[in-house]
């Protein structure tokens, strides 16, 4: 049977946004009679382990630098590289390596074990951070190293991209046609088969949900809770609830920021929840909220937030926020998903959010989950999988 190597970050379980698109990409493999060996990098983990996957799957994890000693992780990523490609050369059949962008060591290890083993190279690119990091020196040292990734990302047989504009930007930097778009996308049959229940909802209350990593600022949680408390004085304000989705270092200031607020009552941090509870809580809601700061930093512009199509599969109505023109805002009135606003005043986007909760009756939900069906991660990896089979057949 053929063979993939994944090089990647968090593979779910727990699910991140990042690890559950390579998880639905192995799965789509696996179902094909791929043998799949993922090789997990993160700092999670406090020493090497190897298990089972849920899609039969071989799962290896391995301790990786925290970003603070990054610079160090250069050093130990090329011992572990070395050990790495001595004994997968051993092996009788060349697999095809995928490399998931970032973390930094799963394309550098990656790339150096495709080179040893004259293996395809794939590299799925979720972030292209030197397009956002700011200018104080770690970050242009920063800079410097994630852009010295482009000349392997260059020597790829093929590179994925999560949006459009981001494909573009990578196709004028690496030149040729290697690189394709695979949208983040969500499950949207997980949410289907609860999708009768929407006529069922609570109408005593408009539950509003934030689904996200609770671990840095970018995600603007303390402005939409800011923004809640004013859409609270609204007429319909009687009635909102919000629901914060989430687990991270920032949930004990946030749940802090609450109580200082007077909002114990309206303001729920559930912390992290499984997928089949997520699914349910989201098609449970009413309405959805998600931000970004108004930046322009290139990479805010071109991506799309991966919550954005969980919400889309629930059927959920969307208030956003961010920059104008965005790949975000475009998005959102593509799929005609709710409002989108280009401010950070709590004021505005409280009256946002209040007009969006007074109309929710005009608003079809059904209909949101069927255009969800576009973007099906299934599907999607699909198309993953056709792209990898291509590979396979060729020298």
């Amino acid at each position: 049977m053929p063979l993939v190597y994944f090089f990647t970050g968090l593979y779910p379980p727990p699910e991140t946004a990042n690890g559950v698109r390579i998880y639905y990409f192995v799965r789509e493999l696996r179902r094909r009679g791929y043998d799949v060996v993922v090789f997990q990098l993160t700092p999670r983990t406090s020493g090497s382990s190897i298990r089972p996957g849920d899609h039969g799957e071989i799962v290896m994890s391995f301790p990786r630098i925290s970003s603070f000693s990054r610079y160090l992780g250069i050093l130990r990523s090329r011992l572990f590289e070395m050990t790495l490609r001595s004994s997968l050369g051993r092996g009788s059949r060349k697999p095809i390596i995928v490399s998931s962008w970032p973390p930094f060591e799963s394309v550098d290890i990656g790339y150096k074990v495709a080179e040893r083993l004259g293996s395809h190279f794939v590299v799925d690119i979720r972030d292209l951070a030197d397009l956002y990091l700011g200018g104080d020196p770690i970050n242009r040292l920063s800079r410097i190293l994630y852009r010295s990734q482009y000349k392997l990302f260059r020597r790829a047989s093929l590179v994925i991209a999560t949006t459009e504009p981001s494909g573009e930007i990578l196709r004028e930097r690496l030149g040729g046609s290697r690189v394709v778009v695979i949208h983040n996308g969500a499950d949207v049959s997980l949410y289907a088969s609860h999708a009768h229940t929407l006529g069922k909802l609570d109408k005593d209350y408009i539950d509003i949900a934030f689904l996200g990593d609770l671990s840095w600022r970018y995600h603007m949680v303390d402005l939409i809770i800011s923004s809640f408390a004013r859409a609270l004085r609204s007429p319909v304000g009687i009635r909102l609830r919000l629901k914060i989705i989430g687990e991270g270092p920032m949930r004990r200031r946030l749940a802090s920021m609450v109580r200082r607020l007077g909002l114990g009552g309206r303001v729920m941090l559930t912390g992290y929840i499984g997928r089949e509870t997520l699914v349910k809580e989201l098609i449970g809601s009413s309405m959805a909220v998600t931000g970004r700061p108004l930046s322009r930093d290139a990479w805010n512009i071109v991506s799309v937030r991966s919550t954005i199509y969980e919400y889309m599969a629930a059927g959920l109505p969307i208030v956003a926020f961010g920059p104008s023109p965005s790949y975000t805002e475009y998005f959102i009135k593509l799929n005609r998903l709710g409002l989108y606003i280009d401010s950070n005043d709590p004021d505005y986007i409280g009256s946002s959010i209040a007009e969006l909760a007074t109309n929710l009756d005009k608003i079809d939900r059904v209909e949101i989950m069927r255009r969800a069906w576009r973007y099906n991660r299934r599907r999607l990896s699909e198309i993953f999988a056709d792209y990898i089979s291509n590979l396979s057949s060729s020298p």
